[in-house]
Parts: structure tokens; C-alpha cells; sequence
């Protein structure tokens, strides 16, 4: 049941690499252990129950959902034992970023966290204890449930099916952090990893297994067990993101509201999607391929296009057409789609020729495929965290908080360990891979 799978952001078509930062942002605490942080001028307090978000919907949103208390004291001591009889057997690995980058080491030295895959053959031990992982499938897969029926789109576009795929413990000794990262990717920036697996990652959760923790802030945590640790995301509110029909979001289009002539007062962004499915028929030497032919020319091409999705009043409708003959036909020609730019591919003229782009330079060769000025002005990619319009959000490993957010669309991080063991248990929901269309390779 358990599969342990690593993608790699290599070079490909769209290709870039992971990145982190050390910018610093103003924070502010709550009494929760949560803190929230704006990269605007205008940050306030957020009391704890406006920061912490019991929603599972608003996931769809870009936000976090944060539940306290999601097993008992008890299983949570049950799950702290399992962890110290594996370790004693041997069972931990040193582990850095499970999604990483082409020729990276992926070690961060003695403070680097350890990792124990959970799977169906893993050892048992004393079963007083590992039968607890049998107990946190179950309820696990009771949230699925919940998940697929919260987070399924709009009839017409199909049921969320997930599978409990990746699960694992980790530890995390004093001085270990991971940099900022983001779980899952659009796969046409994965190189000769992309379109290889029959699922990919779609909801990323983790559940803290510490007692007695201290946030950064704490002025009582020499008396506790351990400090730091923090999970930071950074999230943006808008509208349905990270997948549509399968196509994975790539950006946000931000728009500016409430403005005055001298201050923005606040943001909404549209998700916007990659679709690298488009249609396109092949053509050699000024003339159209009909129909496959001895030599293997094939009558039609897949290219990429950017699209968002229609909001209830109607997003302005932007036409894409060619003078004569189209060329090209866009997916299924769904009215709920606006498709922002014209199909675009590796030898389309404003694609940059290097290959090993990273996040930034990536987003900005995406931006450049928009069809006016307004929409590349205001195109801000997934991993982008410097364009204003973004919320921090810091939740303390403390026991029994669960979390779980968008797998594409979130990026974060996890802040340094300041004393103890960070423990926890982690791991992903995936969904069924985008399936390629019928006319591919015809």
C-alpha cells in the first residue's frame, strides 16, 4: 500500500531549480502557537481563531488546513514509541528534501532530519506500539473521504479520487531545517522524470508528535522539551487552484482591488494553469500533415497554452484564433476556461533557450506567453514568494496539530530546531496522473 517515490526536477522542456531565501519578514504571534506574517505594509495581529483555519474546502483556496487534537494523548505516546523502537533498530535514514534538484547531494550535515518510510513490510517490533500505524491509517483514510468529497470540482469536471501513498517519520535534531521547497510541480519541468508515474502528489499533510514544545517566541522554553521547528508556508487566497482537469497551476494572475491613487489596500489572484495538451497541427515546409505517413510525421502536436478559469461573472473573453486555417483546437473548447495565451513550445521565439531555469526565470518565460501587457505584468509564479499580496503563516509542532494543504500551489519550509527532537509523521495523498489524450502520437 505504502510506495516511497522521489521526483526530480531535472532539465526538460520547462525546466528550473529549487531555490530558498533568507528574507526576513515581520511576525506576529498568536497565543495558538500559529503566527501569521504579510509581506505588506499593513500587517496586524491575527487572533488564533481567525488564523487557525478548520475549513478542509479552503485548501482549494491555497490555504492551510490546521486540526488540533487529530489523535488522543495516548496514541500520540503510542506513535513516540514506535519512533524511538525504530530508531533503535536501525530503521532511520538521514534524509534531506524528497523532492530535489539534478546533481544535488541532498545532505545537510550532522543536524540533517532522519527518516523512516512507512510501509506494509516495515518492522514490527513491540505491536503494542506499531499497531498504532494501522490505527492512524484508518483515520487517515476516514479524512480522505472527506477530502475527496470537499475538494472534488464542479460536477461536470469529475470526483477527486485520492490514494494514501507516502507516509513517513521523521526526526529532526537540534540546528536542522529544510529550506524552502515545493512538494509537487507541473511535469513538464521535470525532464526525463516528467510524465513517468501513474500518480502524482495532490495534498501534502503532517501531523506533530511533540509534547511539551516551545515556539521561537516562547520565553518559557527552557522548560520545555524543545523549541523552533516551525512550519512556515506562504500562502495566496484565490480562486480554484492547484489542478484543473488535471492541468497543474503554474501561477497566479494577481488583481489589484480596493485601490486608491496611492495605496493598493488589497489582493485577489486567479490560478492560472498550464495546459500542455493543445492540439496542434504539424507543419513541414509550409504544409499540413493529414494523417501519419511511412516516414512517422505525425498529423497533430501537443504545445502548451496558459488558461484560468471563469469566474461566476464572467472573466473578459480573450480570442484565440489564427487568420485562416486554426492550426490548433483547445480542449474540448471548454466554456469554463479563458485561455490567456497563444500554444507556445520549446521553439516558440520568446521560450529563452536555456534549459536549468530557475523558479523566478521560469515564471517570467511564462509570463512572456500572455497575450497583453496587463496579464505579464501581473503573472506571479507558484514559488514566488517577494510579490506583495502574501500571507506567512508559522504553525508550532505541537502535539496532535494535523495540517494539510495543496501540494502544488503551497511553498514552505520548515524553520531551524532550536533544542529537542522535532518528531513527526508525514506524508502525501496523491491523485491519478493527467492521462494523455487519445489523438497523442496520431
Amino acid at each position: 500500500m505504502w510506495s516511497e517515490s522521489i521526483p526530480t526536477a531535472a532539465a526538460t522542456l520547462f525546466s528550473f531549480v529549487s531555490y530558498s531565501s533568507n528574507r526576513r519578514f515581520q511576525q506576529v504571534t498568536t497565543h495558538s502557537g500559529l503566527t501569521r506574517c504579510s509581506t505588506s505594509s499593513s500587517s496586524c495581529p491575527i487572533s488564533a481563531s481567525e488564523n487557525t483555519n478548520d475549513d478542509i474546502s479552503q485548501i482549494r483556496r491555497g490555504q492551510l488546513y490546521i486540526e488540533h487534537d487529530f489523535l488522543t494523548p495516548s496514541e500520540l505516546q503510542a506513535l513516540r514509541d514506535d519512533i524511538a523502537q525504530l530508531r533503535r533498530a536501525d530503521k532511520f535514514q538521514p534524509s534531506g528534501l524528497s523532492n530535489r534538484v539534478k546533481g544535488d547531494p541532498n545532505l545537510f550535515g550532522i543536524s540533517d532530519r532522519w527518516t523512516c518510510t512507512i510501509t506494509t513490510d516495515l518492522w514490527e517490533g513491540n505491536r503494542q506500539y506499531s499497531s498504532m500505524r494501522l490505527l492512524l491509517e484508518e483515520k487517515l483514510e476516514d479524512l480522505k473521504s472527506n477530502l475527496e468529497l470537499l475538494l472534488s470540482p464542479p460536477k461536470h469536471n469529475g470526483t477527486l479520487e485520492l490514494h494514501l501513498a507516502e507516509m513517513y517519520y521523521s526526526i529532526s535534531p537540534k540546528g536542522s531545517c529544510l529550506p524552502r521547497h515545493q512538494d509537487e510541480r507541473h511535469e513538464e519541468t521535470k525532464g526525463d522524470k516528467g510524465w513517468i508515474n501513474d500518480t502524482r502528489r495532490s495534498i501534502s499533510w503532517i501531523l506533530y508528535l511533540n509534547d511539551n514544545w516551545a515556539s521561537h517566541d516562547d520565553d518559557s522554553s527552557a522548560l520545555m522539551a524543545g523549541s523552533g521547528g516551525e512550519l512556515r508556508a506562504f500562502c495566496r487566497n484565490g480562486g480554484w487552484c492547484g489542478s484543473s482537469d488535471g492541468n497543474l497551476q503554474v501561477g497566479w494572475l494577481r488583481k489589484d482591488i480596493n485601490a486608491t491613487n496611492q495605496h493598493v489596500l488589497d489582493f485577489e489572484f486567479d490560478p492560472i494553469f498550464l495546459d500542455s495538451w493543445v492540439k496542434v497541427e504539424t507543419c513541414v515546409g509550409g504544409k499540413y500533415h493529414e494523417e501519419s505517413d511511412e516516414n512517422g510525421a505525425t498529423k497533430w502536436r501537443p504545445m502548451s497554452a496558459l488558461y484560468r478559469i471563469k469566474n461566476k461573472k464572467g472573466n473578459r473573453s480573450t480570442e484565440m484564433r489564427r487568420n485562416g486555417r486554426a492550426g490548433y483546437e483547445f480542449h474540448r473548447q471548454d466554456p469554463q476556461r479563458e485561455y490567456l495565451s497563444q500554444p507556445f513550445g520549446p521553439d516558440s521565439p520568446t521560450w529563452p533557450s536555456q534549459l536549468n531555469l530557475e523558479p523566478l526565470e521560469f515564471a517570467k518565460a511564462l509570463a512572456l506567453q500572455l497575450s497583453n501587457k496587463e496579464f505579464r505584468d501581473n503573472f506571479i509564479g507558484t514559488e514566488d514568494i517577494s510579490a506583495p499580496g502574501i500571507d506567512i503563516i508559522d504553525v508550532s509542532p505541537y502535539a496532535g496539530t494535523l495540517v494539510l494543504f495543496d501540494s502544488v500551489v503551497v511553498p514552505h519550509e520548515v524553520l531551524e530546531v532550536k533544542g529537542g527532537q522535532r518528531l513527526a509523521v508525514a506524508g502525501w495523498f496523491h491523485e491519478d496522473q493527467q492521462a494523455f489524450p487519445d489523438w497523442y502520437g496520431t
